[in-house]
């Protein structure tokens, strides 16, 4: 660490020098610019090293395509699943259960099989509800499980032309 000649010695260089009058004495003071510590003389009172700039979250890319057709982009932090996007963004995806692998309202198809390959393996409790979901294909997922990550930046996935929301009125 190079000094310049208006530092005290032992003051960090993102630490600035100025001239502080206070109760009629004129002490010497260095200011540090983090606004944590104080050099006053030749000491450092806990002054830590200057802070890297905050990089701003990377922001991800989902394209829903919807019954009819129409592709919907939108821009999500990574962890947000399918259906919580979908929802947020009033796209036509019930989620009967809540987002607790409970139905199969929320089932997606993968369009990019690269895509479907870096996902996470479905649990045994997707898979039973896949087997209830209308228009079932190797690439097909529940909305509520599937999380958005670095991996999955660019996924498209088409909602299928309709669903099925099994209840238990339906077995009587």
């Amino acid at each position: 660490m190079l000094l310049e000649s208006s530092q005290p010695f032992g003051v960090p260089e993102h630490c600035t020098r100025q001239e502080h009058i206070g109760t009629g004495v004129a002490a010497d003071i260095a200011h540090c610019a983090c606004g944590s510590g104080v050099a006053e003389g030749l000491f450092v009172e806990s002054c830590p090293p200057p802070r890297a700039p905050r990089q701003a979250e990377a922001r991800l890319h989902v394209t829903f395509i919807d019954k009819d057709g129409q592709s919907h982009t939108f821009e999500v932090s990574a962890g947000d699943n399918l259906l919580d996007i979908a929802q947020a963004n009033d796209l036509e995806m019930e989620g009967a259960c809540g987002g607790s692998c409970a139905c199969s309202t929320c089932h997606v198809i993968v369009e990019d099989e690269a895509k479907y390959e870096a996902m996470e393996e479905p649990d045994d409790d997707e898979n039973d509800m896949l087997d209830l979901a209308f228009g079932l294909t190797e690439t097909s997922r529940l909305g509520c499980q599937v999380k958005m990550s670095k991996e999955l930046d660019g996924l498209v996935v088409k909602l299928p032309s309709m669903t099925r929301n099994l209840q238990a009125s339906d077995f009587k």
